[in-house]
Protein backbone atom coordinates (compact mmCIF):
# COMPACT_ATOMS: atom_id res chain seq x y z
CA UNK A 1 0.00 0.00 0.00
CA UNK A 2 1.18 3.42 -1.09
CA UNK A 3 1.14 6.46 0.39
CA UNK A 4 2.17 10.03 -0.52
CA UNK A 5 3.91 10.95 2.21
CA UNK A 6 5.36 9.61 5.83
CA UNK A 7 2.35 12.05 7.36
CA UNK A 8 -0.29 10.40 5.35
CA UNK A 9 0.65 6.77 6.47
CA UNK A 10 0.86 8.16 10.03
CA UNK A 11 -2.70 8.83 9.86
CA UNK A 12 -3.88 6.24 7.79
CA UNK A 13 -2.38 3.51 10.45
CA UNK A 14 -3.79 5.55 13.43
CA UNK A 15 -7.16 5.61 11.64
CA UNK A 16 -7.06 2.18 10.56
CA UNK A 17 -6.55 1.02 14.60
CA UNK A 18 -9.46 3.17 15.48
CA UNK A 19 -7.60 6.42 17.32
CA UNK A 20 -9.91 9.18 16.81
CA UNK A 21 -8.05 11.82 15.45
CA UNK A 22 -8.79 15.94 17.57
CA UNK A 23 -7.54 19.11 18.22
CA UNK A 24 -3.81 18.79 20.31
CA UNK A 25 -6.05 21.14 23.03
CA UNK A 26 -7.66 18.44 23.91
CA UNK A 27 -5.10 15.90 24.01
CA UNK A 28 -4.69 13.92 27.31
CA UNK A 29 -1.64 11.65 28.85
CA UNK A 30 -1.18 8.75 26.99
CA UNK A 31 -2.39 10.64 23.94
CA UNK A 32 -0.42 10.42 20.63
CA UNK A 33 1.17 13.63 19.15
CA UNK A 34 1.92 14.44 15.58
CA UNK A 35 5.24 17.03 15.46
CA UNK A 36 7.03 18.40 12.57
CA UNK A 37 10.65 18.25 13.84
CA UNK A 38 12.92 20.10 11.06
CA UNK A 39 10.54 19.01 8.00
CA UNK A 40 10.27 14.97 9.33
CA UNK A 41 7.52 13.84 10.91
CA UNK A 42 7.62 13.34 14.65
CA UNK A 43 5.01 11.00 17.08
CA UNK A 44 5.32 11.36 20.88
CA UNK A 45 3.07 10.90 24.03
CA UNK A 46 1.74 13.15 25.78
CA UNK A 47 3.26 12.73 29.64
CA UNK A 48 1.62 12.63 33.00
CA UNK A 49 2.38 16.54 33.06
CA UNK A 50 -0.15 17.16 30.13
CA UNK A 51 2.05 19.95 29.19
CA UNK A 52 4.58 17.93 26.83
CA UNK A 53 4.82 15.05 24.92
CA UNK A 54 8.07 12.07 25.14
CA UNK A 55 9.26 10.91 22.42
CA UNK A 56 12.34 9.14 21.15
CA UNK A 57 15.18 11.73 19.32
CA UNK A 58 18.85 11.33 17.77
CA UNK A 59 19.88 11.90 21.30
CA UNK A 60 17.16 9.83 23.58
CA UNK A 61 13.97 10.93 25.24
CA UNK A 62 12.79 13.78 24.29
CA UNK A 63 10.51 16.54 25.55
CA UNK A 64 8.32 18.45 23.06
CA UNK A 65 5.05 20.81 23.98
CA UNK A 66 2.31 19.80 23.19
CA UNK A 67 1.17 23.18 21.76
CA UNK A 68 3.86 22.67 19.21
CA UNK A 69 1.79 19.37 17.99
CA UNK A 70 0.35 19.45 14.37
CA UNK A 71 -2.09 16.74 15.13
CA UNK A 72 -3.59 14.51 18.46
CA UNK A 73 -5.18 11.29 18.32
CA UNK A 74 -7.19 9.96 21.83
CA UNK A 75 -5.69 6.42 22.68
Amino acid sequence: MGYASVSAMIAAELQSWRFAAGKRSFAQRGDILAFNQAGEPALALVSLDGAYARGVGERGLCMLPVERAVTAWRV
